[in-house]
């Protein structure tokens, strides 16, 4: 597997309850497969090194934008940058147990 190839798909074993993708930038590795009942943090890191995510859906792990599916958001701050009605600001990844994205204004 590797960035524009997916692999094969497996069907993980019974005790499997989620997935992952890493790949390892000093070595140019790639690596995708079923973690079993291990009760995994769902979600990606990134530096340097290598990149990694665990995720819980049926092949979730296809490459790193499937992988970190979870909830996006538009955020920003008005107090401290450009957001608007017209500027919406930068997408990010929700924190787990987040679950909606909300809007506010406040009128002067």
């Amino acid at each position: 597997c590797d960035e524009s190839y997916p692999g094969e798909v497996v069907g993980c074993s019974p005790n499997a309850d989620s997935c992952f993708i890493s790949y390892a930038a000093t070595t140019g590795n790639w690596m995708k497969g079923c973690l079993e009942e291990n009760n995994n943090t769902l979600g990606c890191t990134h530096n340097q090194a290598a990149d990694y995510c665990t995720c819980d859906t049926d092949l979730c792990n296809q490459d790193f934008a499937t992988a970190d599916g979870g909830i996006k958001c538009y955020q920003c701050n008005g107090a401290f940058e450009d957001c608007s009605e017209n500027e919406s600001g930068s997408i990010e990844s929700c924190e787990e147990g987040e679950d909606a994205c909300f809007v506010s204004y406040e009128h002067e």
